[in-house]
């Protein structure tokens, strides 16, 4: 077959190879291993000659069985840069008894047994996202006041009660509890790709050693218009709890939220998952992550943009935001700005800076606006 009937074929079967593409699956069709064994006659590719007469030297002769090929033969070299000895690149060959077993990854080559690869990580960096949340071991809700642990202080009541006549206790002072976390991942269809990255996402805060408690749930759709359901799974049989989502609320503030979407699914799409925000607690901090780069933003159903995030003194998790360019339509007043970060080290790095400080900091980053009346858009597709 000639290289213009090799295009041909490639394009009715659908492709459009490049030349690149081309010459490079030529070279490798050289050198993948086949379990025929060679003829000998003209244009084979182990007769690179093609026209050599029987019997003159550039002839190619087959190997006998059980013998190594030499350095002239055709038969290409396992040590030879780029190419890989065995029968593939996913199983190993054990050595048989004979020493001079060929190399070129032939049928008879020895049993193959399977190999265990790395997979790729889904988020870069996962030791630098576990340092950019060390931060948050200064995070403190400012709306609540020191509680008090039940353990009685005697120096301190009884200092207390002889300067005032009446028997006043004292309790001393809990001591700074680590903070929680709960991962909200959204339960679309589109976000199966994006269950990895959430599993990376929770052992980065378990091993980062700043929270007490890390917990992931789903937000699942409840079907029949209503607020969006947490549903967690539990049990060895994974059995799958739904209860509503102001169930997970802390306003205590000890509890920070990060809901993990691509905002392009049926709950936002409908307004749903806007209003669910809307109304999370200004006292509990809480965070979008979303996994799809910042350049398609814009076409999901949560549009970011660029500005500063400033935590104002004494006001727990609520955030204010000044964005870098005047929106085209107006914010309406009870809109609340809701940060939003790429799942790398630098923005949660940022994210961390602004809840780790007592108040009044401010970092650049990135703010979706989320109203109460949010309208709902076109329906999702199947």
């Amino acid at each position: 077959m000639d290289l213009g009937e090799l295009v041909g074929r490639l394009r009715r079967g659908g492709l459009d190879p490049t030349a690149e593409e081309v010459a490079d699956a030529v070279w490798l069709a050289r050198w993948i291993p086949s379990d025929r064994t060679p003829t000998g006659a003209p244009g084979d590719p182990a007769d690179p000659g093609g026209d050599t007469a029987p019997g003159a030297g550039g002839t190619h002769q087959a190997a006998p069985a059980g013998s190594d090929p030499g350095p002239g033969s055709g038969a290409p070299d396992a040590g030879a840069p780029g190419l890989a000895p065995g029968p593939g690149p996913v199983s190993l060959y054990t050595p048989g008894p004979r020493a001079g077993r060929p190399r070129g990854g032939s049928a008879n080559a020895g049993p193959a047994f399977p190999v265990r690869a790395p997979a790729a990580a889904a988020l870069p960096g996962l030791l630098g996202l576990q340092r950019a949340l060390r931060p948050l071991r200064h995070y403190t809700a400012t709306t609540t006041r020191p509680a008090a642990d039940g353990r009685l202080d005697e120096d301190a009541t009884a200092e207390r009660s002889a300067m005032s006549g009446v028997l006043c206790p004292v309790l001393r002072p809990s001591e700074r509890r680590r903070v929680d976390i709960q991962l909200l991942m959204d339960a679309g269809p589109a976000m199966a790709v994006w269950e990895r990255m959430v599993e990376e996402l929770r052992q980065a805060c378990q091993q980062s050693g700043v929270f007490r408690d890390v917990q992931v749930h789903q937000l699942y759709d409840a079907g029949d218009g209503g607020p969006p359901l947490v549903g967690t799974t539990t049990g060895p049989g994974g059995r799958t709890r739904l209860r509503p989502a102001d169930q997970f609320h802390d306003p205590t503030g000890r509890r920070l939220t990060l809901v993990v979407s691509d905002c392009v699914g049926p709950l936002w799409q409908q307004g749903r998952a806007q209003r669910l925000i809307h109304q999370w607690p200004r006292s509990s901090p809480l965070a979008v992550v979303q996994p799809l780069p910042p350049r398609l933003w814009a076409r999901t159903a949560l549009p970011a943009e660029p500005g500063l995030l400033v935590r104002a003194a004494g006001s727990g998790g609520r955030t204010a935001f000044v964005p870098d360019e005047e929106p085209w339509e107006p914010v309406e007043a009870t809109a609340r700005p809701v940060p939003v970060l790429t799942p790398t080290p630098e923005a949660f790095a940022s994210w961390a800076r602004l809840l780790s400080d007592h108040g009044g900091s401010t970092v650049r980053g990135w703010a979706a606006w989320a109203a109460d009346d949010e309208p709902a858009g076109p329906a999702a597709r199947d």
